[in-house]
Parts: structure tokens; sequence; C-alpha cells
């Protein structure tokens, strides 16, 4: 679900449903320009990426703020991994990947960590979702990032590390 603002500043949603305009919002020449000038240390512009949520549906006016409706997908933020590990926390995401029923991975604005997307288990909150996900990687939530409102800034197509289309298939979790 792609965030946008409006109302002088609150947050809306609203579904992305395929691959193409997924990627071609990555794609842009303003998010490669934003993207660079964070990598670059302007941490003030990180504001300025696409944000993304993957963890709850929007109100019924389309509002982020207050939602309660969880989705089908679990966003996870990793966040301060030391850069000789990074390719082994990738390549402990990926080869999870069936375990996780992983959806998205993509490198963080910073680069200095990682944002997953992973099926949810609906018999668990989210903060337990993050745990259960976290025990299975062996590696630390970002505990700021458990809301289920939490946003993500997008990166590009090129720190797409994968990607399963069916992300795109906006559905509410099943809790009952």
């Amino acid at each position: 679900v792609v965030v946008y603002q409006k109302d002088g500043g609150a947050k809306f949603m609203r579904p992305i449903h395929n691959r193409e305009e997924y990627l071609s919002r990555r794609n842009t020449i303003w998010q490669r320009q934003v993207l660079k000038a964070v990598r670059q240390g302007k941490e003030e512009q990180k504001s300025q990426l696409i944000q993304m949520n993957y963890s709850c549906l929007p109100n019924e006016d389309g509002a982020l703020k207050g939602s309660k409706r969880m989705s089908s997908s679990v966003g996870m933020d990793i966040d301060h991994i030391a850069a000789d590990e990074m390719e082994a926390v990738k390549e402990r995401i990926l080869a999870k990947k069936e375990e996780l029923g992983l959806l998205m991975l993509e490198l963080s604005a910073r680069g200095a960590g990682y944002h997953l997307v992973f099926k949810r288990k609906p018999e668990l909150t989210q903060e337990e979702n993050l745990k259960w996900a976290s025990e299975v990687l062996g590696v630390e939530f970002d505990k700021a990032a458990k809301d289920i409102t939490r946003v993500f800034f997008t990166t590009t197509e090129e720190d797409l590390l994968y990607l399963d289309d069916e992300v795109f298939v906006i559905e509410k979790a099943n809790t009952d």
C-alpha cells in the first residue's frame, strides 16, 4: 500500500495492485536523487522518499492514522547491521523465504539494514509476528517499528532484492 499526504500533511493510503506500478514508483528520477542524497548523509531528505506500509489496511476514509485493520502481511525493519554482516543477513533471509512466507526484501534507505515483508500469522499480534520472524532469522527487529501503521521509506528497483507478486494481494488478515 502506497502512503501519500493530503489535507495539510495527513497520511492516506491506497493499494498498489501490480509489479509494474510498484517498480515505476521506485524508479523515478526524483526517487533516485533523494535516495542518493540520503545515502550521502542528508538524512533530512529521507521523508521525501516514497513511503509504503505492508502491515495494515487504510481506514474507511483512506487514512493511515489510527488504522486497526491488519493486512495479511507484516513489514519488518532490520537496522544497524554491521557492514561485514550485511551479505550474511541477506542470504539468511533469502534461505528462509519459504519458512517466512517472504513477499519482499529491500535494502533500507540508509543502506545499513533491510526491510522485509512476510505473510502474517493471523493468530499472532503484530509484535508477536515480528518476534517470530526475528527468531527465525536470528536478527533483531527495530523495536520502534512494531506498530501496524509503521511506514517504510522505499528505495529503488536496484535495492529490491526479492519480490513476490503476492505482496500485491491486498486483504484483511483473518484474525477471528
